[in-house]
């Protein structure tokens, strides 16, 4: 394991985190299409949502059993980053997409 207590170093692990959960699931997903026939079994916003889960377990891990005070923190922050872009995203997408469709 990596011992070193970096603001870059934990945003570096916040974006590996999260497109780690991004692929994990969304293999999930196409594993549960692929035996239910369900198609999309897993909603992308379902996926995008869950792929914050690891951010989450790895902030724990750096704050509570490395005590790595600055690598959590910055974890933390794209985490918040990320949540917020997120809904800001879902917010302006189905506007422009509601004005398109009311014309």
């Amino acid at each position: 394991m990596h011992k070193r207590d970096s603001f870059y170093f934990g945003i570096l692990v916040s974006v590996l985190g999260f497109g780690f959960g991004y692929g994990f699931f969304y293999l999930i997903g196409l594993a549960l299409n692929a035996l239910t026939g369900i198609e999309p079994y897993l909603q992308p916003w379902q996926i995008r949502a869950a792929a914050i889960i690891p951010n989450i377990l790895l902030m724990r891990y750096y704050f509570i059993n490395l005590k790595m005070d600055k690598t959590g923190r910055s974890i933390l922050a794209i985490t918040f980053f990320m949540i917020v872009g997120y809904f800001l995203f879902i917010k302006l997408f189905y506007k422009f997409f509601n004005i398109l469709s009311n014309n």
